[in-house]
């Protein structure tokens, strides 16, 4: 057994106490020491086994601590990631990395001269539906995709607490948004070059409830994103069209199938065809022949695995799945949706200067399952 690593946490709530049990898999990482702003986490904290500090000041001046996990509110990352890496210490943070693109290069910035690594919690990047699309997409399965739809719905509002104000960080773009942006940018080996986005304001005036984001990428691939928390009837988690198949996967138990054609030729009939949709002959449904209907392969991961390449990172032996340049262009193409609602345009990403998503040299297999191939768009 190797080194382990004693972890601070800094924020002890659903979240922290999600990393602190799952961490007990990670034999490198040693759950140790927390403080919250509120006692009754604290205590929550100490009944978990975890020594309690009555400041942020103090847990970061441990000297046997080695990482710290921000998992506080969303305006505290960049200010505590920074004191963190000026401790000596190596930093774990929850997303959204910063607030804006500023404080990120903040970050960036104390990261490089301290020497540390710091890289954000992009935990969905092992999430199975999102694997098991990207493996459809990038197997060929679908032919060149031209339409990719990605959209989380709920129906309960925004839960009550800092995520309903603006100056905390709140809002669904800064809450699931960011996951969903890392997600189809990470997916595609291309580039998005212009962003339109919508942002709901059902009950709040200050964050938004939801926003509609469609993407156009260098190719003419156009991907949307939604995110709403006042829908009442489900729809599909995931919607991919290729010139060959299209894909549906209905749930996050990666429920659909692959609907894919076995004949390109179509031969029109001279006749209308009278259908449930009246006469039509564009959209009358192909038949059972000329088409075949496949399970999707689903790519089952663990998203823990972002810890054992934290240490390997820390270690010199292997390159982050999370860098902190993909971290800055994420948060980058979210202000781009914010300037895209407020000023009711397009916005290209040429006029932040990020036209390029930073890609790996390599996808670390160990911790990301490596698909094989890559996607001719």
């Amino acid at each position: 057994m190797g080194k382990t690593y004693k972890l601070g946490i800094v924020g002890y709530g659903g979240m922290a106490s999600w990393h602190h049990e799952n961490l007990a898999r990670v034999e490198e990482v040693q759950p140790y020491a927390a403080y919250d702003i509120r006692p009754e986490r604290n205590r929550v904290a100490e009944s978990n086994g975890l020594k309690v500090y009555d400041s942020p000041g103090a847990i970061l001046a441990d000297p046997d601590i080695a990482i710290i996990l921000l998992a506080c509110p969303n305006n505290f990352h960049a200010d505590y990631a920074i004191r963190a890496m000026e401790a000596g210490k190596d930093v774990v943070c929850e997303k959204p990395v910063t607030m804006n693109s500023d404080e990120m290069r903040r970050v960036i910035e104390v990261k490089n001269k301290t020497g540390r690594h710091f890289s954000a919690h992009q935990n969905r990047r092992w999430d199975r539906d999102f694997l098991t699309v990207r493996k459809a997409i990038q197997s060929g399965d679908l032919g060149r995709p031209f339409f990719i739809q990605s959209k989380v719905l709920g129906s309960r509002g925004i839960p009550e607490g800092w995520r309903t104000h603006p100056q905390a960080g709140g809002g669904m773009m800064l809450d699931w948004g960011v996951h969903l942006l890392d997600q189809i940018s990470w997916m595609m080996p291309e580039n998005i070059r212009d962003v339109d986005c919508h942002m709901y304001h059902t009950y709040h005036e200050d964050v938004d409830d939801g926003f509609q984001a469609r993407f156009t990428f260098d190719s003419g691939l156009l991907v949307t994103v939604e995110v709403d928390t006042n829908a009442f009837v489900s729809e599909p988690r995931w919607i991919v069209r290729g010139l060959t198949g299209s894909l549906v996967l209905r749930n996050w138990d990666c429920e659909g199938e692959i609907v894919r054609a076995k004949d390109l030729e179509v031969t029109w009939e001279d006749e209308i065809l009278y259908t449930s949709a009246g006469p039509t002959k564009t959209m009358a449904p192909r038949t059972r022949f000329s088409q075949e209907v496949l399970p999707v392969d689903i790519i089952e991961s663990d998203p823990i695995n972002f810890y054992r390449n934290f240490v390997a990172v820390i270690e010199g032996r292997d390159e982050p799945v999370v860098p902190v340049e993909q971290s800055l262009y994420i948060m980058t193409l979210m202000e781009a949706c914010f300037i895209s609602d407020r000023e009711r345009r397009t916005v290209y990403m040429e006029e932040f200067g990020m036209e390029q998503y930073p890609r790996q040299k390599h996808l670390p297999e160990t911790y990301v399952p490596e698909l094989k191939g890559v996607l001719e768009c």
